[in-house]
């Protein structure tokens, strides 16, 4: 092709290259107090200034985007409400790890619903059937550090999804979500 030039992928000594994993600093907390208030019992940001024409002042802020997170724009970035709540209620930017949705609804930003944890322990937050029919009976399994496990084989589909969710609890403990506190 005439014209273009193609740029090799960025490589890790790159400054600007960053695990998926790892987000960007916020901005100054200052920053984001003067553009917003924070309600920690709605989870609901509102607009202190009006910013644009559909920004508007004492409106609610943010966009639920396609994949259910809140996203405010900052200067022209999307900021995760979630990690702008944290950062609010903490004055801590949970840069480096993540800020996970206790009830796995990740629009709901009420601060009693907002925990910090490590990208393990939120994919352990996520729910799977955990079994599947194998030779005449049900075989559960789980998987652990992208290695499969096999649980067992039980007669009824009820046993092996039993199994399944006991080695997730004992796995993940309380974030995982068939943890059941006493």
């Amino acid at each position: 092709m005439i014209g273009v030039t193609r740029f090799p992928p960025p490589t890790p000594d790159q400054p600007h290259h960053r695990p998926m994993s790892q987000s960007k600093p916020l901005p100054p907390l200052e920053e984001l107090k003067e553009l917003f208030e924070y309600d920690p019992d709605t989870g609901l940001f509102i607009n202190k200034l009006q910013r644009s024409t559909r920004a508007l002042k004492g409106a609610v802020a943010g966009t639920k985007m396609a994949d259910g997170y809140v996203s405010l724009r900052v200067k022209g970035r999307g900021l995760k409400a979630s990690r702008v709540a944290w950062y609010f209620m903490t004055e801590q930017d949970p840069l480096g790890e993540q800020v996970d949705h206790i009830d796995r609804v990740r629009h709901h930003n009420w601060w009693g619903n907002l925990r910090l944890c490590t990208s393990k322990q939120n994919h352990g937050n996520l729910t799977a059937n955990g079994y599947f029919f194998f030779k005449g009976n049900y075989r559960a399994l789980i998987q652990i550090d992208k290695k499969k496990l096999i649980l067992g084989d039980y007669d009824t589909p009820e046993e092996a999804l039993h199994a399944y969710r006991q080695k997730h609890v004992d796995l993940h403990g309380e974030f995982s979500p068939y943890f059941e506190s006493e």
